[in-house]
C-alpha cells in the first residue's frame, strides 16, 4: 500500500509540473452512512485539467471519531483516498457547475479504549458520485460546494472474551464537501 501511495504521489507531482491547468483545494467534509452514523472531517484535493472542462482529481479526507455517540464507543477514524473524473459545465468564468464519479480506498483505524473485546474493520474499496459548483472569487481563487453519494460495504470483526464474530455493514450514504480552491 505504501508503494502504491508513493507511486501515485510521484505521478501526480509529475503531472502537475507538466500541466499548466490545475488546482489545489482544501475542504471541510460531512458523511452520513447507513450503519455507522455520521462523521465530520477535513480534506484536500488536487485537480488536473486533462482537456478543456474535463478534470481528474486525487483527494484525501480524514474523519476522526466517526459515528461516535458516547464515551464508551470505540474511536473509529476513517481515511478515504479517492480518485475521480469530473466534467465541468461553465455558465460563466465565475460560475462552474460540475458532475463526476470515482473510486476510493477507505482505511479504518479503531481505538478500542482498552476493552476486553477487540474490534477491527477491514480496509475496503468503494465508489462515489458527486455534483458540485465552483464560484470564482478571482481567476486564481474559488469557493466550491459539492454533494456526494458513496457506495461502500465493510466487514467488522469482534474478538476476545472467548468469542469471535464478523458482521457486514453498509457505509453507503450522502455527504458533502465545501472549501477553497487555488488554481493555476
Amino acid at each position: 500500500m505504501r508503494k502504491f501511495l508513493v507511486v501515485l504521489g510521484v505521478v501526480l507531482l509529475s503531472s502537475m509540473v507538466a500541466s499548466a491547468a490545475g488546482g489545489l483545494g482544501v475542504f471541510g467534509s460531512y458523511w452520513d452512512t447507513k450503519d455507522a452514523d455520521s462523521g465530520w472531517g477535513a480534506g484536500a484535493k488536487f485537480q488536473l485539467e486533462v482537456i478543456p472542462n474535463i478534470c481528474v482529481e486525487a483527494r484525501g479526507t480524514y474523519f476522526p471519531d466517526f459515528g461516535k455517540s458516547s464515551g464508551d464507543d470505540p474511536k473509529l477514524n476513517v481515511i478515504p483516498a479517492e480518485a475521480d473524473a469530473i466534467i465541468k459545465f461553465p455558465i460563466s468564468d465565475m460560475l462552474v457547475p460540475y458532475v463526476g464519479g470515482g473510486a476510493g480506498y477507505y482505511m479504518f483505524d479503531i481505538d478500542n479504549n482498552d476493552s476486553a473485546v477487540d474490534i477491527s474493520v477491514d480496509d475496503e474499496f468503494g465508489f462515489f458520485a458527486l455534483a458540485g459548483v465552483e464560484v470564482g472569487l478571482s481567476k486564481q481563487v474559488s469557493l466550491f460546494a459539492e454533494g456526494k453519494y458513496t457506495w461502500l460495504d465493510v466487514t467488522a470483526k469482534a474478538s476476545g472474551g472467548g468469542m469471535s464474530e464478523s458482521e457486514d455493514a453498509s457505509m453507503n450514504g450522502f455527504g458533502g464537501n465545501a472549501g477553497l480552491m487555488l488554481k493555476w
